[in-house]
C-alpha cells in the first residue's frame, strides 16, 4: 500500500532515465523543486535539448548501465520501453535508491496532481487522469481562502507557543479551522496585537539606518503591531583590523542569527551582500523590499581633475577595498593600480581617505544613499565605474532573515515585499552558491531587467591569484534560476580554460 508523503527535494540528486517527452516533463518538474537533475538517454531531439538547457537542466548522451545511479538519491525512468524501466527500478532499489516509471507508475513512488498556494499543498491521485483533473479544478477554486485559513492558524499557534500555552491547548487549535475566515482572521489579528516584533541588526550607522528605514515601513504596513529594533555586536564589529577574507563572511551575522534561532528577536535585518550563500538550519530569507542602487562607485577628493576611472587609474593610484572582487576589475581598469586593504564604516573609510591614505576608495552607492551622506559638503566626489563593473551578489537588497516556517513573521513582512528584487535575491545567491563564493575569492552576480520582458544577468568569477572572467546570459524573466545555474557553469568552464592557456 502506497501513503502520501511529502518530502524535501531541495538539492536531492535526481537521474532521468529517457529524454522522450514524458521524461523531459518530469525533470522539470524535479528541477522546479529545487532537485539536481541529470537527464540520461542514449538520443535527444533539439526539442528536448532545448527545454532542458532553458530551465538548467544537464543531460547526456548514454545507453543506460547501473552504474549511472551511483551517488543518486531518487530514479525516475522513462525510455519508453516497459522491460528497460523495470530493469532500471529493479537496479536502483539493489542500490537501496527511491525509484519510478514515470510511464506506468511501478516503483516506490507516484506523482500525484497537485494544488499549492502559500503553505498548503494538497495532492490528488486517483488511478483516472480525467477525474484528476475535475478534483483539482474545485480544489484550485477553494485553495486560497485556505491558504489564508493556514497563515491565521499559523499566527494564533506561534503566539500561544510564545507565550507559554500548553501543548494540550495548542492542540486545540483544531477546533479552530473549522471557524468563519472572517472570525479566523480577526482572532489572528487579536494575537498579533500588542505583541512586539523584535528586529535585529549590527550597530553600525549604515545598519540602523536601513533598519529603521525597513522598521517604519512596516509599521505603516502593520499599524496593529509594535515593532521594535535590538541592537547586536557582532564578532565582525569586535574585530576592526584584520580583512574580512581572513576572519570570514559570517563574522558579521553570526550573532545576530544566534540570537534568531533562539527565539532572542523575530526576524533580522542584514545587507544582503554580507549573508553567506548557505544560511544556518532553520533559517529562510523572506521576499526583500525594493532594490537599493546596486552600484560601486569610487571616491575621490574633489580637486582631482579625471573624470573616468581609466584616466584617474592610468597612473599609480592607492585605491582602498577589502573586496577581491573590486580588486581584480580595478586592476583590469589599470594596471598600475595599488590595492590597499581598508576595514571600518562608510564614515571611518572617508577620514582615511580625506587624511591622505588612499588616493581613493570604492564603497557601494546604496550605503551612500541610505546613510545621506552629502560628498561634496566633504571635499569629496564620485568617479562612475564601468557599466560593466559587477557588484556583488545581492548588493543594494535587505537581506530579511526569519526562522524558517514563521508564518506570523512572514505575513508582517509580506506587504513589503518587491517581486524583482525578490528574483535578483535569489537569482544572484545562486550563482553565488555554485561558484563556491566567499570573501577570499572575486565572485559577484547581477540580475537585472530589461523592459519586463527581458532578465540580463552579468557575473565574475576568480581565484586567489586574480586569474579572473566574466560573462553575460539573458532570458525570460520567469528563468532565473536557469539563466543563474547557465552563467556560472559558463564562469568556472572560462576559468578553467583561462588557467590552462
Amino acid at each position: 500500500m502506497k501513503a502520501a508523503i511529502v518530502l524535501e527535494f531541495n538539492r536531492k540528486k535526481v537521474v532521468v532515465i529517457g529524454a522522450g517527452d514524458v521524461g523531459v516533463r518530469r525533470a522539470i518538474k524535479y528541477q522546479s523543486y529545487g532537485a539536481e537533475v541529470l537527464v540520461i538517454s542514449r538520443s535527444f531531439s533539439l526539442q528536448a535539448r532545448k527545454k532542458l538547457e532553458e530551465n538548467g537542466i544537464s543531460w547526456l548522451v548514454s545507453d543506460y548501465c547501473p552504474g549511472v545511479l551511483n551517488g543518486m538519491q531518487i530514479v525516475t525512468a522513462a525510455t519508453g520501453d516497459s522491460l528497460t524501466n523495470q530493469k532500471i527500478i529493479k537496479d536502483a532499489r539493489k542500490f537501496g535508491i527511491l525509484s519510478n516509471s514515470a510511464e506506468s507508475g511501478e516503483g516506490d513512488f507516484q506523482f500525484p496532481g497537485e494544488s499549492r498556494e502559500g503553505s498548503v499543498l494538497i495532492s490528488v491521485t486517483t488511478g483516472v487522469p480525467a477525474l484528476t483533473k475535475k478534483i483539482r479544478k474545485f480544489i484550485d477554486l477553494n485553495i486560497g481562502e485556505l491558504s489564508v485559513q493556514a497563515n491565521s492558524l499559523h499566527i494564533i499557534r506561534d503566539a500561544m507557543k510564545e507565550r507559554g500555552v500548553s501543548t494540550r491547548k495548542i492542540e486545540a487549535l483544531t477546533e479552530l479551522s473549522t471557524s468563519e475566515l472572517s472570525e479566523l482572521q480577526g482572532k489572528a489579528e487579536d494575537f498579533m496585537s500588542g505583541k512586539t516584533i523584535r528586529i535585529g541588526t549590527r550597530g553600525s550607522k549604515l545598519a540602523l539606518a536601513q533598519t529603521e528605514e525597513y522598521k517604519t515601513r512596516l509599521e505603516k504596513a502593520n499599524p496593529e503591531v509594535a515593532f521594535e529594533t535590538v541592537v547586536i555586536r557582532t564578532s565582525g564589529d569586535e574585530n576592526q583590523t584584520d580583512e574580512v577574507k581572513m576572519i570570514g563572511q559570517s563574522v558579521f551575522t553570526r550573532e545576530i542569527e544566534k540570537a534568531l534561532l533562539d527565539g532572542e528577536i523575530d526576524l533580522a535585518v542584514h545587507s544582503l551582500k554580507d549573508l553567506p550563500s548557505e544560511l544556518p538550519e532553520g533559517l529562510e530569507l523572506a521576499p526583500p523590499p525594493k532594490r537599493e542602487d546596486a552600484r560601486d562607485v569610487m571616491i575621490v577628493k574633489k580637486e582631482v581633475k579625471d573624470k573616468n576611472p581609466y584616466a584617474f587609474l592610468s597612473e599609480e593610484r592607492v585605491v582602498g577595498t577589502g573586496s577581491p572582487r573590486r580588486a581584480a576589475q580595478l586592476r583590469e581598469i589599470g594596471e598600475k593600480t595599488v590595492i590597499k586593504p581598508i576595514r571600518g564604516n562608510v564614515d571611518t573609510r572617508i577620514e582615511k581617505l580625506l587624511q591622505g591614505d588612499y588616493d581613493a576608495i570604492v564603497l557601494a552607492k546604496a550605503g551612500l544613499n541610505r546613510l545621506g551622506i552629502d560628498l561634496e559638503s566633504k571635499g569629496l566626489k564620485e568617479i562612475e565605474l564601468p557599466k560593466d563593473f559587477v557588484p556583488a551578489a545581492g548588493q543594494g537588497i535587505l537581506g530579511v532573515e526569519i526562522r524558517e516556517g514563521d508564518q506570523a513573521v512572514r505575513s508582517l513582512v509580506g506587504p513589503l515585499a518587491d517581486l524583482e528584487a525578490t528574483k535578483a535575491m535569489h537569482a544572484e545567491r545562486e550563482v553565488l552558491r555554485l561558484l563556491g563564493g566567499d570573501c577570499t575569492i572575486p565572485a559577484g552576480a547581477y540580475l537585472r531587467m530589461e523592459d519586463e520582458v527581458i532578465a540580463v544577468m552579468s557575473g565574475l568569477y576568480g581565484d586567489q591569484d586574480g586569474v579572473t572572467v566574466t560573462g553575460e546570459f539573458a532570458g525570460p524573466p520567469d528563468r532565473t534560476t536557469m539563466i543563474a545555474r547557465t552563467l556560472a557553469d559558463a564562469l568556472k568552464e572560462r576559468l578553467k580554460e583561462k588557467k590552462s592557456e
